[in-house]
Parts: C-alpha cells; structure tokens; sequence
C-alpha cells in the first residue's frame, strides 16, 4: 500500500539514489584517506632511511677526516720525539693540539712516553690478541701507518680512536700513537 501511493513513487527511487551517491561518496572518501595515510607512512619511513644513511655517512666522512688529521699529528709528533721531547712536551702538545693521548714506544714495544702520566707500564705487544699488539707493524716494518676504527679499547672500556706511525728515524723502530675520544665522531 505505501508503494502504491504517489507520494512513495516518487520519494523510494529518491531515496535510493541518495543512499547510492552517499555510498559512493563513503567509499571515495576512504579509499583516498587510506591511500593518503599509506603514503605519509611511507614518506615518514624513507625521511628516517634518508636520515639514518646521512648520520652513517657522516659519521664515516668525520671518522675519514679525523683519521687523516690524526696520522700528519703522528708524524709530527714522531719528529718532534727524534729531536728530544719529554712527557711535559707531549702534554703540552696534546693539549693545544686537542688530542687526548700521545704514545711512543721503545723498539720492544715497551712505552717509553706520553703525554698520559710522567711513566706508564704498558707493553703494546704483550697480548697477541689486544687491540694494541697490531701497531707492532709499525715496529716490524710491515706496515707504516696503522689505523683503528673508533671503538671500546681493552685496558679501560673506553670509546678511543687511535693510530700509529713509525719513528722518524727507520734504524731506532718505535710506535708513535696518538688517541681522541671516539664520542667527537
């Protein structure tokens, strides 16, 4: 009976084709909003791998020009050892030149210097499998520059980064290091 009246003729395929438009206007209206979200999630995650690469990147480019940096000091420092310097030199050094640590060795690999203490016991080849038994090289002739990535050292639990040079002079061998503090990177 109430189909049969005009007033539900008319107003029932209204209705109907409201009900359908608003639908399609939900379904619309959703899919874009999901769509959306999907892509600012995505945009969000990329901006972060974008951002973890960069630091990577230039923490490596920080370590590279440090490193380089770190080995001319070396070289300088092992110079200025051949022409007579003492601990108070070293200290002095280390302390203009904003580095932590100067090491130099006798041809045993016996600490001999540094800009550390007055005298340090400390025998850079006395464990083979210590961080600092690699920059015998140096004393050996295998190697002229030894390099470390900035890492934990062993005697102190520490975060350092070191290299090593050989003396001035090749006829008396010695291991000329010098360390800053890896948390500079």
């Amino acid at each position: 009976m109430l189909l049969k009246s005009m007033k539900w003729r008319i107003l029932a395929p209204l209705l109907i084709a409201t009900i359908v438009i608003i639908s399609g206007f939900s379904i619309f209206i959703y899919s874009s909003t999901y769509r959306n979200i999907s892509a600012q999630g995505e945009a969000v995650v990329e901006s972060i791998r974008l951002g973890i690469e960069g630091a990577i990147l230039s923490r490596e480019v920080s370590e590279q020009i440090m490193e380089d940096e770190m080995v001319a000091e070396s070289v300088l420092i092992s110079w200025i050892l051949e022409k007579g310097a003492t601990h108070s030199d070293l200290k002095t050094l280390a302390e203009r030149g904003g580095i932590d640590e100067i090491w130099s060795t006798d041809a045993e690999g016996n600490t001999t210097l540094t800009s550390v203490a007055e005298t340090v016991d400390f025998n850079f080849g006395a464990d083979p499998n210590g961080q600092a038994y690699e920059y015998m090289k140096l004393i050996t002739g295998e190697e002229e520059i030894v390099t470390q990535s900035a890492q934990i050292r062993d005697v102190d639990g520490l975060f350092y980064k070191f290299v090593g040079v050989q003396s001035w002079d090749p006829a008396s061998p010695k291991i000329i290091q010098v360390g800053r503090n890896g948390q500079m990177l």
